[in-house]
């Protein structure tokens, strides 16, 4: 490669800062406590999930897998403490992970502020 490159934050790289942050939750359900649950979440109504969610956090999706006992949600929150706090009533009846995520748009937009590193 010829020439002189200069790497390092620039200055538009945090016009992203404001955004709301998507997270991704994953869990596994215990086998010994999934009926238990099952029966539980179908018995809950949209007014009950959006209580446990509260204010802070918006619902965007929520898929499962029955038969492997998993499941993910995409959830909308500026307040980690929120997201873990609905995440926490989950937790006797399985293990969650919250993973933070970004759209292919906000990725896109991020790609163009990078900086490219020199080629070999």
């Amino acid at each position: 490669m010829h020439g002189k490159r200069t790497f390092g934050c620039r200055k538009n790289l945090f016009i992203h800062a404001e955004m709301t942050m998507k997270y991704m939750i994953t869990w596994t359900l215990y086998p010994e406590t999934f009926d238990e649950a099952l029966q539980y979440f179908s018995q809950m109504t949209v007014e009950d999930d959006r209580e446990q969610l509260g204010d802070a956090v918006t619902l965007v999706g929520r898929w499962n897998d029955l038969v492997s006992r998993t499941g993910m949600a995409i959830l909308e929150s500026d307040d980690l403490s929120a997201v873990n706090a609905f995440c926490l009533q989950w937790q006797n009846v399985c293990d969650l992970t919250i993973t933070p995520v970004m759209s292919d748009e906000e990725v896109r937009a991020l790609g163009r502020t990078r900086a490219m590193p020199p080629s070999d």
